[in-house]
């Protein structure tokens, strides 16, 4: 994937409003949990758009291949 400059910028953009998604959940959550689970889906945006951003040949097929290597170890 050869990302162009403005796709590296859309990419920032709907990371930016994921994060703010998030956040304003956050803000309308008690549930001491709930937040815990909020904070670290926004933690794993970041991480991932970060890796995607910085090296746009990045492709995204490293979240599955996670994935997987966890179910093997449950299994």
């Amino acid at each position: 994937m050869d990302n162009k400059p403005k796709e590296q910028i859309a990419i920032a953009m709907f990371t930016g409003a994921i994060i703010s998604l998030f956040l304003l959940i956050e803000n309308l959550v008690e549930n001491f949990y709930i937040k815990m689970l909020v904070l670290l889906l926004l933690m794993g945006v970041i991480i991932i758009s970060l890796k995607v951003i910085l090296d746009p040949s990045t492709d995204l097929h490293f979240i599955g291949n996670m994935i997987k290597k966890i179910l093997m170890i449950r299994k």
